[in-house]
């Protein structure tokens, strides 16, 4: 048996899904046949662990993958002997315009309205539905979420930042994350009659707070 790691083939991963890989007893294994974007999940995770495949098995451990079971399932974690705790998260992204597109949201031109204030209640909207559209996302209840949109005169961009907040047992960075996407996502539907190439970009969680792993801010 050939245990892969991360120095693969580029096309192993952009090819349909006629390659194999999977998480099988804590090993990475070609038995079976998973997504691609669950690979790229897997791969990028493990970019800065895996050294050239010289035949061992290169075995995780429970911390590297808490949505896995001992038999490589997707499982959604049990939270329940966790404390309550104050946790907070932070994400921002951008969507980039071209100088036409940017002119004509700043000046309210877009035939279907108010482009910021559209994707902010979308945003909040997203950070809501989090758990509807990530797997194994926790539904929360959610203590408050902030969406800013703001114009960047300098590369035509709209800068989107989500702060997320709650008193739960596990943490709203992916609820920041979600707000972010959602918000830049309906930017560009409210922009794409007028400019089909805009481009989502960056982003990225830049804080959280809270929980047993500790606060993280981004460099």
């Amino acid at each position: 048996m050939r245990y892969y790691e991360m120095q693969m083939p580029a096309n192993r991963f952009t090819a349909p899904l006629n390659d194999k890989l999977v998480l099988n007893a804590g090993y990475l294994e070609p038995c079976r046949l998973f997504p691609r974007a669950f690979i790229k999940t897997v791969i990028n995770s493990y970019k800065n662990g895996y050294k050239k495949c010289t035949g061992d098995k290169q075995k995780m451990t429970e911390q590297d993958f808490t949505h896995f079971d001992e038999s490589g399932r997707a499982r959604m974690v049990n939270v329940g002997d966790k404390e309550i705790t104050k946790r907070t998260a932070v994400a921002e992204g951008r969507v980039l315009l071209n100088p036409h597109t940017f002119e004509l949201i700043k000046s309210g031109g877009m035939k279907k309205g108010d482009v910021l204030a559209t994707a902010q209640i979308a945003g909040i909207m997203g950070a809501k539905r989090t758990p509807d559209l990530i797997p194994m996302c926790h539904p929360l209840f959610l203590s408050g979420i902030r969406l800013d949109l703001n114009l960047n005169e300098q590369d035509h961009s709209v800068e989107i930042r989500a702060s997320v907040s709650c008193e739960g047992k596990t943490g709203v960075e992916m609820e920041a994350l979600t707000a972010v996407s959602t918000a830049a996502l309906t930017v560009y539907d409210m922009c794409k009659a007028v400019q089909r190439d805009m481009q989502i970009t960056d982003i990225r969680l830049v804080q959280k707070t809270g929980g047993v792993h500790g606060d993280y801010t981004a460099d």
